[in-house]
């Protein structure tokens, strides 16, 4: 069966809180800070997107076979930018599409 893993990176960022993760718009749990989670998919095209409150990740389409295991890593904006207290402002509002990124591991 095919299975989808996500590592979730171990951030001060939201901490105490869980992510939301979808496949193909339904809810299939959440992820804790520094947890690593596998869920079984059917094969075929997928997308896949995280969520806490109203902000998100960038949106990941992916095709899965049987038998093959996609992996992707999970972390906030406060890994990627340099901008400190503007970033988080930034990331909150106009941001708001790319405060978590879903990263492929190939």
């Amino acid at each position: 069966m095919p299975t989808l893993k996500i590592t979730r990176a171990s951030e001060y960022t939201n901490r105490m809180r869980a992510i939301k993760l979808f496949i193909d718009g339904i809810n299939i749990g959440t992820i804790a800070n520094g947890q690593t989670k596998e869920f079984e998919l059917s094969a075929g095209q997928h997308t896949l997107i995280a969520k806490i409150d109203w902000c998100t990740s960038n949106k990941v389409a992916f095709n899965i076979t049987e038998n093959e295991t996609k992996s992707f890593t999970l972390n906030s904006f406060a890994q990627t930018s340099a901008l400190g207290f503007l970033g988080t402002i930034y990331y909150i509002t106009f941001g708001h599409k790319k405060y978590l990124a879903l990263i492929e591991i190939n």
